[in-house]
């Protein structure tokens, strides 16, 4: 279930003693009518919680006291706030909203409020020095997500982000993650900064008209460019990994579908840490299946079989079994 306000911290699921959240309004979409029947919409003002499950709802009067019928140790009082069944999303990118949780936010700013992100961002992460840099590694590109041409007025080309900053390379991704913009360090740092540059297959890097160098807009494949400046290290995606999952239980999400490529033995860690704080399950890419290295299910940690994957599969001669319970385990 999930508050449509913040409440204080209660661990639940830390034991089995009970939990009375009372003086609510609990959604619980179905109930069970005398004769069996769905009955929707109906809405309780009690409930009380045990190991992390509902045990019991009511609507009324909250018990007053702990009973063989309803035992409970903790009481949490809502003041008449919302609860409602935890939100599952079908389509998520977990390690993806992790990382751009991450990245400077470029969205619904014009030009002047772009440049402004970026300078507060030198100011909060000035440029690390080797022995800095050598404990704790930082990206070796600046970079952001969010902006539009629409809101900026034009695009924005690599001059105004050499303005803030020159020394540094900086990659901000349009909105729809197909655009990106690079200043002139990181430019030269992909070996592109030169008039004879030429496109790569399926991208376009635009150029100045009069001198003909990139103007810093590189769209579509172009973008992959920039791959190998851009890449995470597995330490880094498991803490995109945990700050996606965190903000999803903020949102009120508390299973999610997530489509993370590469990511297969990071879930699986965090699983076996028990540091999941909702269910998931996840779409393991086509290069990522490893005889030795399949998850086992969980409560909160299953592996999804999608057709595609099926496909796969039987082209490589393996089986794939497993698919009773809505959770598949792929066997390789």
């Amino acid at each position: 279930m999930a508050s449509a306000a913040a409440s204080p911290a209660v661990d639940a699921a830390a034991s089995d003693a009970g939990l009375l959240v009372c003086n609510a309004r609990i959604i619980s979409g179905v109930s069970l009518d005398s004769k069996g029947g769905g009955v929707t919409g109906a809405i309780y003002t009690w409930m009380i919680v045990r190991s992390g499950r509902i045990e019991s709802c009511g609507d009324g009067d909250s018990p007053t006291a702990s009973t063989i019928t309803h035992r409970f140790s903790e009481r949490l009082d809502l003041g008449g706030r919302l609860v409602y069944p935890g939100l599952h999303d079908a389509h998520i990118h977990v390690a993806m909203t992790g990382k751009l949780l991450s990245q400077i936010d470029c969205s619904s700013c014009t030009i002047d409020g772009l440049t402004q992100r970026l300078k507060s961002f030198v100011a909060t992460n000035p440029k690390p020095t080797a022995a800095i840099a050598t404990a704790a590694p930082q990206p070796q590109v600046v970079c952001g997500f969010g902006w539009s041409q629409d809101d900026l007025g034009r695009y924005p080309t690599r001059h105004d982000l050499d303005a803030v900053m020159s020394d540094r390379p900086v990659l901000l991704m349009r909105a729809c993650q197909h655009i990106g913009v690079a200043n002139t360090a990181l430019l030269k740092l992909a070996g592109l900064f030169r008039a004879d540059v030429t496109d790569p297959e399926g991208g376009v890097i635009d150029r100045e008209p009069a001198s003909g160098l990139p103007s810093g807009i590189i769209r579509e494949n172009a973008v992959q460019l920039f791959d190998s400046f851009t890449a995470d290290s597995d330490d880094t995606r498991m803490a995109h990994i945990k700050l996606g999952l965190a903000q999803c239980l903020k949102l009120g999400l508390t299973a999610v579908q997530t489509n993370d490529g590469g990511t297969w033995q990071i879930y699986k860690a965090l699983a076996q840490r028990n540091e999941l704080p909702i269910r998931y399950d996840t779409t393991p890419h086509h290069t990522t299946p490893h005889r030795r290295t399949a998850p086992h299910r969980t409560a909160s940690h299953r592996l999804t079989c999608l057709y595609w994957l099926m496909a796969y599969g039987m082209a490589c001669g393996h089986p794939i079994i497993g698919f009773g319970g809505g959770g598949g385990v792929v066997c390789f």
